[in-house]
């Protein structure tokens, strides 16, 4: 049973929250509801909640955001969070992987040698060489060559 505080009609907030819902972002209202999504879940245990009810929850929290609908997730994030298979869940199909937010292809920061004929194809001509067998990668100084001021370590 919910009672309306007696002063709830004089104070226009639902007008002004819709007002103000309506300049931020559908990208923002998006990613706070991946956000609540993850939240809710985290806390599922807590709240003795199974994860169709968190689901079913986070649903209505889009509602609140100004959003008709849910919106669809990447597969790989509904894969992430271990909710493939939960009703409820609205699934992007057919997104082609543009990298992420963090741009990129995915490669894992390799990269693809030009062409054989590019004498940077290997890259090599921007390492350093690398020292002979036997000998270390830095030489460390004596004490004696260190200088005066220095302290021992």
């Amino acid at each position: 049973m919910t009672r309306e505080h007696p002063k709830a009609d004089s104070i226009p907030s639902a007008s002004i929250i819709e007002k103000a819902l309506e300049k931020v972002p559908l990208q923002t209202k998006e990613q706070a509801y991946v956000a609540f999504l993850g939240f809710t879940k985290a806390l599922k245990k807590i709240h003795s909640m199974d994860t169709p009810a968190v689901v079913k929850l986070t649903n209505q929290f889009s509602k609140s955001l100004g959003l008709e609908e849910p919106p669809a997730l990447e597969p790989s994030t509904v894969g992430k969070m271990g909710l493939k298979g939960v009703p409820g869940l609205t699934i992007k199909r057919g997104a082609a992987n543009k990298g992420g937010p963090r741009g990129g292809s995915g490669a894992g920061g390799r990269r693809k040698p030009l062409d054989d004929s590019t004498p940077t194809a290997s890259g090599s001509e921007n390492r350093r060489p690398k020292p002979p067998v036997g000998e270390p990668r830095h030489k460390r100084p004596k004490r004696d060559q260190r200088g005066q001021g220095s302290a021992a370590f």
